[in-house]
């Protein structure tokens, strides 16, 4: 399995880091005209990252909900809106390099034990 892994991340993280940027420069292309870029005073207010962080748990819990009515095409949906709420929480963050941390982090799980010695979920 870790074989099948690292291909994948050999195959698809390289091209990824383009993909990402594009989608987090287009989700903020798109707040921008929707009037949900934040301004100066959202972005000083020390509620408002917590308050995105908020809107990704919300999404991860609609996802719940779709897994537990078994409805594929809302967990489809509720997966793109995480993703959404993560770019754009990056966005807010002035993160832009998040794909070579994700790198970094899938190398590092990479490295560890089967099941992390013992972990059942």
């Amino acid at each position: 399995m870790k074989d099948k892994i690292t291909q994948i991340h050999k195959e698809y993280i390289p091209n990824s880091k383009q993909v990402f940027w594009e989608f987090q420069k287009e989700i903020e292309r798109i707040n921008q005209l929707s009037g949900w870029l934040p301004t100066e005073a959202d972005l000083e207010s020390k509620w408002f990252i917590p308050a995105k962080i908020a809107l990704v748990h919300s999404e991860v819990s609609e996802l719940l909900e779709g897994v537990r009515n078994k409805d594929h095409d809302n967990q489809l949906e509720e997966i793109a809106d995480i993703f959404i709420r993560l770019f754009d929480l990056c966005s807010n963050m002035k993160i832009y390099d998040i794909p070579i941390w994700i790198e970094n982090k899938i190398q590092k799980n990479e490295k560890r034990s089967f099941k992390h010695d013992g972990k059942t979920v």
